[in-house]
């Protein structure tokens, strides 16, 4: 094989074939492939008398036209989109920026009630344009560098939250762990559960062999965020990073007992926390009784508006004073207030396509850490969709989870679209990467 690379005629052949293949990573697995085919040629042409030099060029002129063979190829290994998810994602977005328009002609027409007085389209088209910007940067880059810093995502998201901490001065939304760069403030907690789960999935964990090594990663990556969510009092937050690293353990290690390590102490520690705040307990005993509904004032609210919605709701333009946060958690409640029981039943079908779209995608990558990082994204988005809609008509408990795409936010729509990005970055080179490096 080495000998037939040192032909000159077999050189310009594989040259001419890659020059026309712009997936460089592939061009070492093409070149392999190529010449063992020649090789396979040549011997053949060999054992019929022939010599060397002659069975070689026979061999290049059998394989036929090196530009024609390189453009099949490209068109084989392209960069892929993955245009049904951009179509749901086009969806989500505009029927996010018409429930802020539909927000911002309520204001106008109740102008006697208690509104919020910023003009919600505006705000989000800002953002919807800044985040499409982003997402499309990340899509540009090769998601593959972002693992070799996986250990420096995962110590600067922690620095991140006891940075935050230390700075408490902003409420936002209810939330004092907002950071403030000139006048646009993001929730920091919020983005470390994304900057934690993809580091994460960067550690490698499927290849990990050793048990005290195991152990150790599980202590450090899984407990020490937990431990900063407890200090914040960041509740959600912990369950939600709980549920995403016992998914990744077990989907990457294809073992219950990794994710059950990790479970069981939380368990024990979240029983504990919860004997320990009344206001917690009393929570989770509502749902747990016979009418099986958080009935604490915002579910209330929010399920009879839902209830006095009906089929077809109460017209556009109108406001509703009693819903919490009508811009962000309460925004399916107030949609189906004022469009009915019809746009409701629209945007949880689009939020089972989407999460549907997403194990689609999963199952077709192929590299190990792109198929993680896609894998926790899709974890965080999934309980966002299901736990907006499960609250909303009691089933939960009421907390700061917004609809993603949908609902009023900055910093919050901006994750969406670069986590997105991430996604699409990583389908994008689904038949870019060799064989070999995916794991």
């Amino acid at each position: 094989m080495n000998l037939l690379l040192d032909d000159e005629k077999v050189r310009r052949f594989l040259s001419n074939v890659c020059a026309q293949v712009r997936a460089k990573d592939l061009h070492s697995e093409i070149r392999a492939e190529l010449t063992g085919h020649i090789e396979d040629l040549v011997e053949r042409a060999e054992a019929k008398g022939m010599s060397r030099e002659e069975a070689i060029a026979q061999a290049i002129s059998q394989m036929g036209n090196p530009a024609e063979i390189g453009r099949d190829l490209h068109k084989a290994h392209r960069p892929q989109i993955e245009w049904g998810m951009l179509a749901i994602i086009g969806v989500l977005t505009a029927l996010g920026l018409f429930a802020m328009f539909a927000l911002d002609s309520a204001q106008l027409q109740n102008r006697g009630m208690r509104t919020i007085g910023i003009s919600f389209m505006m705000t989000q088209l800002k953002f919807i344009l800044i985040g499409l910007l982003a997402a499309a940067g990340v899509w540009f880059l090769d998601y593959r560098k972002l693992q070799r810093f996986s250990v420096l995502l995962f110590v600067g998201t922690v620095f991140l939250l006891l940075f935050t901490t230390s700075q408490r001065n902003s409420l936002i939304n209810g939330s004092l762990y907002f950071l403030n760069i000139g006048e646009f403030s993001f929730n920091a907690v919020n983005f470390s559960l994304y900057g934690f789960l993809i580091a994460a999935a960067g550690m490698n964990f499927a290849k990990i062999r050793s048990l005290p090594e195991l152990l150790f990663r599980i202590g450090l990556c899984g407990f020490l965020p937990l431990f900063i969510y407890f200090q914040m009092n960041s509740y959600m937050p912990a369950l939600i990073y709980t549920i995403g690293f016992a998914s990744l353990l077990y989907y990457t290690r294809r073992k219950w007992w990794p994710a059950a390590v990790f479970i069981a102490p939380v368990a024990v520690a979240g029983l504990f926390l919860i004997a320990q705040k009344p206001h917690l307990y009393n929570r989770l005993i509502s749902i747990s009784s016979n009418s099986g509904k958080d009935n604490n004032y915002q579910t209330m609210n929010s399920i009879e508006a839902i209830q006095s919605g009906g089929w077809f709701g109460k017209g556009f333009g109108v406001w509703n004073n009693t819903l919490p946060a009508i811009y962000s958690e309460a925004i399916l409640p107030y949609l189906m207030y004022a469009f009915g029981w019809i746009m409701g039943i629209i945007i949880i079908t689009l939020a089972l396509i989407f999460i549907t779209r997403l194990a689609q995608i999963i199952k077709r990558i192929e590299d190990s850490y792109g198929r993680s990082i896609v894998f926790v994204i899709s974890v965080l988005i999934t309980i966002q969709f299901l736990w907006t809609i499960l609250m909303s008509i009691g089933l939960v408990p009421y907390t700061s989870i917004s609809l993603p795409f949908i609902s009023f936010g900055g910093s919050q729509l901006l994750l969406h679209y670069v986590s997105f990005g991430l996604v699409l970055s990583v389908y994008k080179r689904i038949h870019m990467i060799p064989k070999l490096s995916t794991g």
